[in-house]
């Protein structure tokens, strides 16, 4: 039952924080409120999901802080903060940028600069929520949570700038600069969440889940590269437990289509359907 609870942890954690905290239901020898506090700062110097093709990396930190009250054995109060972080700029060292040059009479001329990337002032956002859990004895368990995404501190704009390195191929572009700058202008995003658990066997437990939330990007500034757009989500999934060491998780995301016309007149739809199969063996 240990390990079936670590595998939902691991595909639907609803509740905030998320941390490891001892179980009441076994620190306990009556069924007396409990109060835990935790807090974690981490400093890191990571690659970016694009490094594996592009090389773009960079270094900073971030902090979160948690609160978890628990009244009784079945019912579970969390409160989490998580701070702005404080990163360097994205790199992306030796790269290029290709273009075309409209030449009166020429035509248009293609054109292949060698330099460095730099993506600047990209932060993750503050984000406040508050979660509840309520397992009642038998097969089923509870949990929703509600949170706020303050994107407005950090999505105003994306900032770029390419630095075409001093390099003969380069010709009378070496060691200029091309800044760009992507409108944003992000509203803060209200999301909120819930799910259920069942455990039907010893071996299978199935869930479900929906989700929530405002769209934080305005219309005007809409922009098919950062298509955060979806506001419903539906969650479902289930776990086998095969044996102790070993089990399956399935699981599967839904996002409903929304629709909006940015300010040059273009349409985006997005939606989306995200699949998971995955094998756990514990040692």
């Amino acid at each position: 039952m240990r390990s079936r609870r670590a595998r939902f942890q691991r595909y639907w954690p609803p509740v905030q924080p998320r941390f490891h905290f001892p179980d009441p239901a076994k620190t306990m020898k009556s069924p007396r409120p409990l109060l835990l506090l935790a807090a974690a700062l981490a400093a890191t110097v990571f690659p970016s999901p694009l490094a594996a093709t592009n090389g773009m990396n960079m270094e900073g930190y971030g902090g979160k802080l948690g609160l978890l009250y628990r009244p009784t054995h079945e019912l579970a109060v969390g409160l989490t903060y998580h701070a702005q972080t404080s990163l360097s700029d994205l790199k992306a060292d030796n790269s290029s940028v290709r273009f075309q040059l409209n030449v009166p009479g020429m035509g248009r001329i293609p054109q292949a600069l060698a330099g460095d990337i730099r993506v600047r002032d990209f932060e993750w956002p503050a984000m406040l929520g508050l979660g509840v859990a309520y397992n009642p004895a038998g097969r089923w368990s509870f949990a929703a949570d509600v949170r706020e995404v303050f994107w407005s501190d950090v999505m105003q704009n994306f900032n770029m700038r390419f630095t075409a390195a001093g390099v003969a191929t380069n010709g009378n572009f070496a060691g200029q600069t091309l800044d760009a700058t992507l409108f944003q202008r992000w509203h803060n995003q209200f999301i909120a969440q819930g799910g259920a658990t069942f455990v039907a066997t010893r071996e299978l437990t199935v869930r479900a889940g929906v989700n929530l939330s405002s769209n934080p990007i305005p219309d005007r500034f809409l922009n098919c590269l950062f298509p955060a757009t979806i506001e419903r989500h539906l969650t479902a999934g289930f776990s086998w437990h095969v044996n102790d060491p070993s089990g399956v998780d399935c699981s599967a995301i839904y996002g409903f289509t929304t629709t909006a016309t940015n300010g040059y007149g273009i349409t985006i739809a997005h939606r989306q359907l995200n699949t998971q199969l995955m094998y756990s063996y514990l040692f």
